[in-house]
């Protein structure tokens, strides 16, 4: 029999169905871009933009673009090569040499391990490689945190050093290839390639700034400081309740700051999304798509202002996303089951895990998709490599966090483990539910102020705009899965809570799979430059609303950074970064910070010795939740010696009553100022009494009736009166466990008669005895006379919180 669209004469109904068919892409393209400029006009978006901050990023561009005409010429190198070596060169600049040596080093250490995995035929071995490289240095560094490593620095040196040296044949086999790579991506599609780059490079000065997100301040800073401070994690819950809370990202950031001995937030972030373009570029190529095309989605990638946005935080979306990208490409590749896909597959899993726990969200849609691209048939004998590999890469924040404090993802789902370091309630941030519907994605691009901390436009406009071409993708075989699993990808952390940070590599993950579903390019010039003007219309207008995901660029911090430094910066939007760098160099290891702003728990980067009147410091916050603490100065002061501070942080403009009493009577002294805030250095104690006093010397001996009894923060000052040249002054302590601790000071004389001595140290137990002894250096002086004295005893809750210390003392008992 033969069919009804055989049977049917030229013409009928079987010819127009077929015309409509092949319309439909340009039909739905159109409808798309359609749509999106009635939601433009219709909310009013161009007021979204400002003139400052837009004005800046547009100056910068144009500037590069000079510059780079030139170098061009001088070169004779393409325009998009020459913007790169720009926009490379600025970046260097921007972040110093020794952080850009240090990244220089890491990648290339992170691929010389990945590359022993990631096999030479694979697509994108360079990126998959630094990805799998960088998953187990991670990885195992995450292990180690615990554990104190004696001249970290060099240790660290050392070994990155050992493995580039152990696989240089290799590196040299794998990169020799990326500068003509390069020269023909950019011949084949010159204009489309220096458009893309002009947007990366200036997407990249979200890197220069320094570190200054809420989050940041609050948490992430915490793990890279004290592991370059003082060469492990304290991991101490008991101050933040999030010190446990999966860390992949942030020990990435500790190896930097480790290494280049100097925070390097932004040559690090600049990494993960250089590891997402090269992903994504080669995603595209096994979708089929054109060198043009390409270009478009790295640069749709970068003017996303959600996506740029990652560069300027800790956050963990950047390396997410790059991950996803790379799981993306992974799957899209392998139509068959390998041993070693499975094996990277599991490491790269485990990176997503140990990114975050709510990247479960992630990891379901795609496994689902490997499931169905391999149809269940596994390589059964690499799975158990596989599911190691990942427990290792992913599992140290989990295993330790259990250990630790009895709940693995703590604080979340404390309701059901019940640890004693967070309230037994489930952890949710009820400002995000705004609801999920069939609307969502027109509300996250036209109303994103209810999403995220942001404005209209943050997400993108490719979403509305290529809305119609990825219903296309959903019906060609070759983009149908990723398309399906990409919208999946962006949804499903949408319907948990409505939070489009959150969504942002399934936002990536689109771009690819909506170019699937352009229509074909017609033979009609008129029509082709209409169609890729219209595309590159979106890159643009989101870089015109780059500045709408980051209030530090709404702020116009960029323009600050360029006028006055890091110092400028932090004056305006982070004073509390100029505090602790005050605290770090003038009060020594033995400070102890309480930090009692509102809204303003910025303690992470003090290594353990800060508290904070915040959630995230339930203790502390118990203390003073009392309906009287504005005007009694009794829950400040229980919350001073509670903590052992003898620093406050407060505001400047609203200092409570019984907080100004409590400083009182600590007899607190100004120390510096800044930005709003104070730093208030607290006198307590009780003086000493003149034991022995001799021709040779005296001895001052300290109340030791109250000190605390276990972790304890010794403090001792004399003021002596002396006419010899220099004094030795010795002080000892004698805990009651028998131990005893003996420092000896030679204190010069000045010029008006005095010598005054310092004593601080933190001992591990109750102290029993505390005493100072004086003399003249030389047999020709005189001996001192004491003219004031002072001690303290602070309970030392840093190292009570230190949990790590916990977990090595069992370890030892075993």
């Amino acid at each position: 029999m033969l069919n009804r669209a055989s049977s049917l004469p030229a013409g009928s109904t079987g010819g127009s169905l077929e015309r409509t068919r092949r319309a439909a892409p340009t039909i739905l393209f159109w409808a798309g871009m359609l749509l999106l400029a009635v939601g433009w006009i219709g909310n009013a978006l161009w007021r979204q933009i400002g003139n400052a901050p837009e004005l800046a990023l547009i100056a910068l561009g144009l500037f590069s673009a000079i510059a780079a005409w030139v170098l061009g010429r001088l070169l004779r190198c393409p325009f998009a090569t020459a913007l790169l070596v720009v926009w490379l060169t600025a970046l260097a600049c921007c972040a110093g040499f020794a952080s850009s040596v240090t990244i220089v080093l890491l990648a290339v250490a992170a691929l010389a391990i990945g590359s022993c995995i990631v096999p030479a035929r694979w697509p994108a071995r360079v990126a998959l490689s630094a990805l799998v490289g960088i998953a187990l240095m991670a990885g195992v560094v995450g292990w180690t945190l615990p554990f104190p490593v004696p001249r970290i620095r060099l240790v660290y040196l050392i070994v990155l050093t050992l493995i580039v040296a152990w696989r240089w044949r290799e590196l040299g086999v794998m990169l020799r290839p990326l500068p003509g790579q390069w020269s023909d991506a950019v011949r084949a599609a010159p204009a489309a390639a220096g458009a893309a780059v002009l947007m990366l490079g200036v997407v990249s000065t979200h890197a220069w700034l320094p570190t200054i997100m809420y989050d940041d301040l609050v948490y992430h800073l915490g793990l890279p400081a004290q592991l370059a401070s003082q060469g492990y994690y304290q991991m101490n819950a008991g101050s933040n309740v999030w010190a446990l809370a999966a860390w992949s990202a942030d020990v990435w950031q500790g190896i930097a700051w480790v290494v280049a001995d100097v925070e390097s937030r932004g040559l690090v972030n600049m990494l993960w999304f250089a590891v997402s373009e090269m992903l994504l570029w080669r995603l595209c190529k096994e979708l089929n798509l054109g060198h043009g095309l390409r270009w478009l989605a790295l640069a749709l990638f970068a003017s996303t202002p959600l996506l740029a946005g990652s560069l300027a935080s800790m956050q963990t979306e950047g390396p997410t996303t790059a991950v996803v990208l790379g799981l993306a490409l992974l799957i899209q590749r392998s139509e068959r089951a390998e041993a070693r896909a499975l094996v990277v597959t599991g490491v790269l899993f485990g990176l997503l895990v140990g990114l975050k726990i709510s990247n479960l969200w992630f990891a379901l849609p795609l496994g689902l998709w490997l499931l169905w691209q391999w149809r269940l048939r596994l390589p059964w004998r690499a799975l158990p490599l596989a599911v190691l590999a990942g427990v290792v890469v992913a599992g140290s924040s989990y295993v330790y966090a259990w250990v630790l404090t009895g709940n693995p993802v703590l604080p979340l789902f404390n309701d059901i483990f019940h640890s004693p370091f967070y309230p037994p309630a489930n952890f949710h941030d009820a400002r995000w539910d705004s609801g999920f519907g069939a609307g969502i994605v027109w509300q996250i691009v036209f109303h994103t102020s209810d999403y995220l901390e942001g404005q209209a436009g943050a997400v993108g406009f490719f979403l509305i705009g290529l809305a119609g071409s990825f219903f296309v993708a959903l019906t060609r075989p070759n983009s149908r899965t990723l398309a399906l699993t990409a919208a999946v990808t962006m949804l499903l952390p949408l319907a948990v809570i409505q939070y489009v940070r959150y969504a942002a590599p399934g936002i990536a993950l689109l771009i690819p799979a909506m170019l699937c579903g352009l229509p074909a390019l017609t033979d009609t010039p008129r029509h082709r430059w209409m169609q890729s003007a219209t595309l590159w219309l979106l890159v643009v207008l989101g870089g015109l609303f780059l500045t709408t995901a980051t209030w530090q660029f709404k702020t116009k911090a960029l323009q600050r950074w360029l006028g006055s430094g890091d110092t400028g910066v932090y004056e305006k939007y982070a004073p509390s970064r100029l505090i602790a760098q005050v605290i770090r160099y003038r009060h020594g290891d033995t400070a102890r910070v309480l930090m009692l702003p509102d809204r303003q728990p910025f303690v992470a980067e003090l290594s353990g010795k800060g508290f904070s009147n915040s959630w995230y410091d339930p203790r502390v916050q118990a203390l003073l939740d009392k309906p009287d603490a504005r005007q009694d100065a009794t829950p400040w002061l229980r919350a001073i010696q509670w903590t052992g501070a003898n620093l406050l942080i407060t505001s400047a403009a609203s200092t409570p009553p019984g907080l100004r009493d409590a400083i009182a009577q600590s007899h607190g002294k100004l120390a510096y100022a800044t930005g709003g805030l104070e730093l208030w250095q607290l006198r307590t104690g009780s003086p000493g009494v003149v034991v022995d006093s001799s021709a040779s010397g005296l001895t001052v001996a300290f109340d030791t009736s109250d000190t605390p009894s276990r972790q304890t923060l010794v403090h001792g000052e004399l003021t002596l009166a002396c006419k010899a040249h220099r004094l030795v002054v010795d002080w000892q302590v004698r805990m009651t466990d028998g131990r005893r601790l003996d420092r000896r000071q030679s204190i010069p004389c000045a010029s008006d008669g005095q010598a005054r001595a310092s004593f601080d140290a933190a001992v591990a137990g109750k102290v029993e005895d505390f005493d100072a002894s004086a003399k003249p250096a030389s047999t020709i002086g005189t001996h001192p006379r004491l003219l004031a004295s002072r001690a303290s005893f602070r309970v030392d809750r840093t190292a009570a919180n230190d949990l790590a210390r916990k977990l090595r003392r069992k370890l030892a008992f075993w």
